[in-house]
Formats: C-alpha cells, sequence, structure tokens
C-alpha cells in the first residue's frame, strides 16, 4: 500500500502489541494529523505510545499538521481524531486506516478507501510478516480492552486459514 491516513485506535493497537514495524512494512507512507498523534502520546506511560513518538521523531511517520476539519467536524459520533483523520484523507486521496465502526461507515460513504487493524493483519500473514493473528487479536481483546466482536474474530481467523 502506497500513502494511508491512520487514525489512532488501529494505530495503538499495532503499536501496543507490538506490531508497528508490521505496519510500516505494509504501508509505503503512513501519515497521522497532530491530534491523532496527541492522542497516541497523551499518556507516555501506555503500551505503544513511545513506539509511535519514536516513529515520528525517525520520519517512519509523517505527523502533519491538523486539516480543516470540513464537514467532518458536523458528525457527532466522530471524535475530533477520527474527523481529522477523514479530512486528511480526503485531501491527500489516501485510504485510512480506521476500526471505529461509524468511522468506517463515514469514510465509506465519503467514497476514502479503509482498511482496519485486521485487515492490516491479514496482509502481514499473507506477506509473512506474522505467523498467527489470533494470539495478537486475543491480545488486543485482552490486553487494550479492544473491542472486537465474536463474529468479526472468526470472520478473520477464517480468512487467515487459523480457524474452519
Amino acid at each position: 500500500m502506497k500513502l494511508v491516513v491512520a487514525d489512532s485506535g488501529p494505530l495503538i493497537a499495532l503499536a501496543s502489541s507490538g506490531h508497528l514495524n508490521v505496519l510500516l512494512e505494509i504501508v509505503d507512507e503512513l501519515v497521522i494529523p497532530e491530534t491523532v498523534f496527541q492522542e497516541c502520546t497523551a499518556n507516555m506511560g501506555k503500551p505503544g505510545a513511545s513506539d509511535i513518538r519514536d516513529a515520528v521523531i525517525a520520519g517512519r511517520i509523517k505527523k502533519l499538521a491538523d486539516p480543516i476539519v470540513g464537514v467532518f467536524g458536523s458528525i457527532e459520533d466522530l471524535d475530533a481524531g477520527e474527523a481529522l483523520a477523514l479530512s486528511l484523507a480526503t485531501i491527500v486521496q489516501s485510504p485510512i486506516l480506521i476500526d471505529d465502526a461509524i468511522g468506517r461507515e463515514v469514510a465509506r460513504a465519503h467514497n476514502i478507501g479503509v482498511i482496519g487493524g485486521c485487515g492490516i493483519l491479514l496482509l502481514a500473514k499473507k506477506q509473512g510478516l506474522i505467523s498467527k493473528v489470533e494470539p495478537i487479536l486475543q491480545s488486543w481483546k485482552d490486553g487494550l480492552g479492544y473491542r472486537l466482536s465474536d463474529s468479526l474474530v472468526t470472520q478473520v481467523l477464517m480468512k487467515a486459514g487459523e480457524r474452519k
């Protein structure tokens, strides 16, 4: 994948489970608005926060100034980071890495390509960057409290060839 704009949720999930490098292997250029960076690094004691900060410092993740939020600012169920990431994805004409259901729905309604954290894991397994998806998803659910429905987990594991 060439250029992708990321929202904080899947970025934090991947970083906290030690898989930020996997994401950066799959994506040629990852960009985030300033607000998403702040959401990811507000508490440097949280897992993954220092990895995200270090990737920005090293230039592996490009942090851009917050764009004008535009139409996405009027959608009440989007948080500021989601709205700004969607706006940035529109401006740079790239897909967005987002897991929030409403954010994904809004992206699709505005013809913005969508990939989620699970999609990144599936690509990583296909490319041989990880051997199993299931333990990573389990760490997201248990360690982060990441909301993944049982049906989504089953669907992803079936696509990964880890469940029938």
